[in-house]
């Protein structure tokens, strides 16, 4: 388990003031009354802020509310974080706030998770779109008696996204017309994932090279969806002028030669957490089928 540095915690969290006599069983009936000036401390909510296939960033908001007509200093902030049920990081923040008295606020706790350390810590979730989390610490209050701790805790699904799988799998030459200076390639493409849920590709825009010359670009709207747990083969077809391809490019074609392919692309990926962006390039010698 690593312990993180947790970005400063905003200026915002302002109403928060403990009397330490509060609850406590040695007043009796003294502790009792001021137990309603007891601060609190509630989750209010989880939001997914930004994800890509590399990352997700979260906050975990918390409400503050302070009864009190006196200021306190909120002294300290310590929290871990277990994803799928094994600790992930923790830490302290020893940063304290001036807190004004009475009233209601909020604290927002930034969170980002690479899935690189996420998968290293959680080890194989195939096939899964969250592991469950919960995050936990305690908030301290400075008092004239000392430090006193409220704790929390929330637990709940955190999402997980994997990066597709896109191969180059065959190449066809459908079409060789020296009269009209000519050719059709078809290249075939393996798309596969590990998500828990149906993926489709979107905006598909690429750019294809043979043996190094460039020989095309587009753009195709739809690709595929592609289902949980299966591979799908998408072939991409490609129109070429022979002026424009080379002599030795054209003989490569005549001949059906094994040629260097190279596929750069970009595309949007429908996923369960909406449209994520994925950048590709990709190169493989391939011969003619």
């Amino acid at each position: 388990m690593t312990r993180r540095a947790l970005p400063a915690l905003p200026a915002l969290l302002a109403p928060l003031l403990l009397l330490p006599l509060a609850g406590c069983p040695k007043l009796g009936a003294l502790g009792d009354a001021l137990a309603k000036y007891r601060p609190t401390v509630d989750f209010k909510e989880f939001k997914l802020r930004d994800i890509s296939f590399d990352r997700a960033d979260v906050d975990f908001t918390f409400e503050v509310r302070n009864p009190n007509p006196l200021e306190v200093n909120f002294s300290s902030f310590s929290y871990n974080l277990d994803l799928a049920n094994h600790p992930f990081f923790d830490g302290v923040n020893p940063k304290g706030l001036h807190l004004e008295a009475k009233g209601l606020s909020e604290l927002t706790v930034p969170v980002s998770v690479t899935f690189v350390d996420l998968l290293k810590t959680a080890g194989d979730i195939q096939g899964e779109d969250t592991v469950p989390y919960t995050f936990a610490g305690d908030f301290g209050f400075n008092t004239p008696l000392g430090e006193l701790k409220i704790p929390f805790s929330k637990s709940g699904d955190f999402p997980v996204l994997r990066a597709p799988r896109l191969k180059l799998s065959k190449l066809r030459l459908d079409n060789f017309n020296l009269a009209d200076q000519s050719a059709r390639i078809e290249l075939d493409l393996n798309l596969s994932h590990d998500q828990g849920s149906n993926l489709s590709f979107e905006n598909f825009d690429y750019g294809l090279t043979l043996d190094g010359r460039s020989v095309a670009t587009g753009r195709l709207r739809q690709l595929a969806t592609v289902s949980a747990g299966q591979e799908k083969t998408v072939t991409l077809p490609v129109n070429l002028s022979l002026v424009d391809l080379g002599a030795a490019l054209v003989n490569t074609l005549r001949n059906k030669s094994p040629v260097q392919v190279g596929l750069t692309a970009s595309t949007d990926v429908g996923t369960p957490f909406g449209s994520v962006p994925w950048s590709l390039e990709r190169s493989k010698r391939l011969s003619f089928q």
